[in-house]
């Protein structure tokens, strides 16, 4: 298990939680380089539905399942829509 990727946690509501679940993650050993709503990132973004995370390229896909087994029923997806490795966003499904 490699915890050690730079990693950014982003949320995908409104709901300003960005900062509780992130120290959660770091409490467990994962280097998370900064927080923010996407709201802030993109304010024309709908609130997203489903937790996903974010790989650069496939080769953080196994950091990406390790992430995945704190959010469960999570998408994981390649993309290069943000800068980080690996970034999580973080949707209603895990509020509910």
């Amino acid at each position: 298990l490699r915890r050690q990727r730079q990693m950014c946690k982003e949320t995908g509501t409104n709901t300003g939680i960005a900062d509780s679940v992130a120290e959660e993650l770091r409490a467990g050993g994962w280097n998370i380089v900064s927080t923010s709503s996407l709201s802030d990132t993109d304010p024309e973004s709908p609130e997203a539905t489903n937790t996903l995370i974010f790989i650069t390229e496939e080769g953080y896909r196994d950091e990406a399942n390790n992430l995945s087994t704190k959010f469960p029923g999570s998408i994981i997806a390649v993309s290069d829509q943000f800068p980080d490795p690996v970034t999580l966003v973080v949707g209603t499904d895990f509020i509910d």
